[in-house]
């Protein structure tokens, strides 16, 4: 296991570009291995109100909330414990409900 850091992109709505800097991408360094949930973590420490707004008060993706790696929804994978390698753009995606 290599203890070197990797380099993920993440992609963000508009909605949580505004809570982060409006930057609706941003480079995040993380430890190796790292999970989705490590880098959601990583940015819900700088930006608290992302934190709230992307995970509920236990820790789990809100349910209007998805998160890929890739084309992959880490919902479809091993969730927020989904590894991610250096270079991934991870892309969360909020739901949109109307009536």
């Amino acid at each position: 296991m290599t203890t070197e850091n990797l380099t993920v992109t993440l992609v963000m709505p508009a909605v949580l570009a505004d809570v982060t800097g409006g930057q609706r991408e941003r480079a995040v360094e993380l430890a190796n291995p790292a999970t989705a949930k490590a880098l959601l973590d990583t940015v819900g420490a700088e930006f608290p109100v992302f934190g709230r707004r992307v995970r509920n008060e236990s820790g789990e993706l809100r349910r209007y909330v998805n998160v890929f790696i890739g084309k992959t929804n880490i919902r479809n994978a091993q969730g927020q414990d989904t590894l991610l390698s250096d270079g991934d753009r991870v892309t969360i995606v909020q739901s949109v409900a109307g009536g």
